[in-house]
């Protein structure tokens, strides 16, 4: 059985090497999600990934690091899922 998707919604960044998004998790939650902006990314660039997931986990409660921050795998890409605190990006201001 296929585990159901994130739906995206808008775009929050983009770089040559990252996209981050607004979306709503399988489970209903609004989360907002880090991504490769490639299809493929090295093994170098994957460990980064899950090293920036350990260190927002080791953040404890402080409202200045992104609260229930964990891996998800989607089409065999690491995705760096995040609770959306409902933050305005300061650059569209």
């Amino acid at each position: 059985m296929a585990r159901p998707a994130y739906r995206m919604g808008p775009q929050l960044h983009e770089s040559s090497r990252t996209l981050v998004s607004r979306a709503s998790a399988p489970d209903g939650c609004r989360v907002v999600v880090k991504r490769p902006a490639a299809a493929q990314e090295s093994p170098a660039r994957l460990d980064q990934h899950r090293r920036e997931a350990e260190l927002l986990d080791l953040g404890g409660s402080s409202a200045h690091v992104p609260q229930g921050a964990h891996l998800d795998e989607v089409g065999g890409v690491p995705w760096l899922v995040m609770d959306d605190a409902g933050a305005a990006d300061l650059t569209r201001w």
